[in-house]
């Protein structure tokens, strides 16, 4: 049975990268085996372990012209980033699981110095904006499709109330 060729490849902040067949770049390396990693054209941010990476050439389709950092995590500052990524890297074991329990949520809740609702509300809020920006104070995930109005009541009634 032939061996896999291994290529050597960077992994650092700003270095591409292949992650299931798609260019990523690398936005911090968390420990020996774990990267946060940024996809160009999305821009969603996941953490992923050293050994699912591969060399930017494997590739199918490489795009010609270099990725572009995502503009609005770009607007926000190094500090607002900086504590983006430690949250994530404090998330990680409950972000993308397919179940978490209520203690796990506590448990990290803990750590972080926040409540449960919040760390739900901290995981929410990434998944639906789907990079780091939703780990920022004062962001969100996508706005919501409807909002909330009182029906059959006029405003008149509301005021009275």
């Amino acid at each position: 049975m032939p061996l896999e060729t291994v290529t050597a490849f960077d992994v650092r902040p700003e270095a591409t990268v292949a992650y299931k067949n798609e260019l990523h770049r690398v936005c911090a390396v968390l420990s020996l085996d774990r990267v946060i990693i940024q996809h160009v054209q999305s821009g969603r941010t996941e953490s992923v372990l050293l050994d699912h990476l591969r060399h930017p050439s494997t590739v199918l389709e490489l795009s010609a012209e270099k990725a572009e950092p995502l503009p609005a995590l770009e607007a926000f500052s190094q500090a607002e980033q900086d504590l983006a990524k430690k949250r994530l890297e404090q998330l990680g074991e409950l972000i993308g699981k397919d179940s978490r329990t209520r203690e796990d949520v506590a448990r990290v809740a803990t750590t972080m110095d926040l409540s449960t609702a919040s760390v739900y509300r901290l995981i929410k809020d990434y998944e639906q904006a789907g990079s780091l920006v939703g780990l920022i104070p004062g962001q969100r995930g996508e706005p919501p499709r409807f909002s909330w109005r009182p029906v059959g009541l006029s405003q008149a009634t509301i005021m009275a109330v």
